[in-house]
């Protein structure tokens, strides 16, 4: 598995949950680069959470995260992931995920 986008920083772009561009830096990508952590380069807060990391997935089937290396705008679905769910030994798990911060959204490599 290669990790050329790891430690690269992204822009996501206002969505239904942020109403700003956020900055966050590129943590891990699964190895079909159809999901990706993120770490918020400066944790906020909504809803009374602190949220430190988000999780994004490739929206469509035949599409992942190499359009990044290639300075494209990748569409994402995001589920915003509190200081309180977020799982090291599994980092992409979203399955507590019952509504609430997630959106759909865009990336791109700054």
């Amino acid at each position: 598995m290669t990790k050329q986008l790891t430690n690269r920083k992204v822009v996501i772009f206002e969505n239904d949950f942020v109403d700003r561009n956020i900055v966050a830096s590129i943590v891990d990508v699964a190895e079909d680069y159809k999901a990706m952590l993120l770490k918020i380069v400066e944790q906020f807060e909504a809803d009374m959470r602190h949220y430190k990391y988000v999780v994004v997935n490739s929206r469509l089937e035949n599409e992942s995260f190499k359009s990044l290396e290639l300075n494209k705008i990748s569409g994402c679905s995001a589920t915003w992931v509190s200081e309180q769910n977020y799982n090291p030994q599994n980092p992409f798990d979203t399955s507590w995920w019952r509504g609430g911060a997630g959106a759909i959204t865009s990336l791109k490599l700054l």
